[in-house]
C-alpha cells in the first residue's frame, strides 16, 4: 500500500557548476554594461566613460582572479 503524502525529492537537471554560473552571470552584466555605455555614449558622456573604464578594470580582475 502506498503512503500518501509522501514524496521522492526530485532532482533538478543540473545546469552546470556554481562556478559556471558566476560567469555566466559575469558576462551578462558586462554585457548590460557595455550595451549601457553604447546606447549612452551622447548623452551621459561623463559616465559612460567612466562605466567604460569600469568594465575594463573588472574584466581584467575576473581574468586575473581566475588565472590564480
Amino acid at each position: 500500500m502506498k503512503q500518501k503524502g509522501k514524496r521522492k525529492p526530485e532532482k533538478k537537471p543540473s545546469a552546470g557548476t556554481d562556478a559556471d554560473k558566476t560567469r555566466e552571470k559575469t558576462v551578462g552584466l558586462l554585457f548590460l554594461a557595455v550595451l549601457f555605455s553604447l546606447v549612452f555614449w551622447n548623452s551621459y558622456w561623463f559616465l559612460s566613460k567612466f562605466l567604460l573604464l569600469f568594465v575594463i578594470v573588472y574584466v581584467i580582475y575576473v581574468v586575473s582572479k581566475s588565472r590564480s
